[in-house]
């Protein structure tokens, strides 16, 4: 299952090559992403329309409804700071106006998801939802405490 990721394509958006998809006969989904290519940002979205009219797409639709990357969609998640140098100090929180916001699909009940949205509403795409606060790396003084205790 590959559902509800940001994926940024940093040297442009390449297109699959032949042998490296799943087979058909695999039970896999891939849905509710957001591509974002920095190189030409409109690219995404153009291959995800040439993709669904593929037969490969029309394949993907006979062992799961929606077809692969049904939902996806191409667009800028226009993260509070983002630089493609590998060395940067990225924050990859929303910010209004990210294609990200409500772009996943709702995840199987059955899946964890501690961040699942109120019924009704779709997830954002990518590990961090719109409005969380930073990541912040490290122990809590709260997991001090709690080792501190014994752990239990």
């Amino acid at each position: 299952r590959v559902f509800n990721n940001l994926c940024v394509h940093l040297k442009g958006m390449i297109p699959p090559v032949p042998g490296t998809l799943p087979q058909l006969e695999e039970d896999v989904q891939v849905d509710g992403n957001v591509h974002w290519d920095i190189v030409n940002p409109k690219k995404p979205a153009a291959e995800l329309a040439r993709f669904r009219r593929s037969p490969l797409f029309r394949k993907t639709r006979k062992r799961h409804l929606a077809g692969w990357e049904a939902r996806s969609r191409g667009g800028d998640p226009r993260f509070v700071v983002f630089k493609p140098d590998p060395w940067a100090t990225n924050d990859y929180r929303l910010q209004p106006g990210s294609a990200a916001i409500g772009a996943g699909i709702p995840l199987p009940a059955d899946f964890e998801d501690p961040d699942r949205p109120a019924k009704g509403k779709r997830p954002d795409a990518g590990a961090i939802p719109f409005g969380s606060q930073p990541f912040q790396p490290g122990r809590s003084k709260e997991v001090f405490a709690w080792l501190e205790k014994g752990g239990a």
